[in-house]
């Protein structure tokens, strides 16, 4: 299974749900700041709504810090 990043919201852990949409998809929560994904539905033998939302979660921005790059600091 690949690692889930940290939430790029809050920098927390976060979690796969498995149990939504009627046991047929998955979404990635924060356990922080509960941000998470869209549900991916899917249903059958070959989907893999996991590592979808996993993908999904993996996409999103990290998180910014408070250091701004400007043309002043080079």
């Amino acid at each position: 299974m690949t690692d889930l990043l940290p939430c790029p919201f809050c920098g927390g852990e976060p979690f796969v749900d498995g149990q939504v949409i009627a046991y047929c998809g998955a979404k990635v929560v924060c356990a922080e700041c509960v941000a998470s994904t869209e549900s991916v539905k899917v249903c059958g033998d070959d989907a893999d709504g996991d590592q979808m939302a996993i993908a999904a979660w993996n996409r999103c921005a990290p998180v910014l810090t408070d250091k701004k790059d400007t043309a002043d600091d080079r």
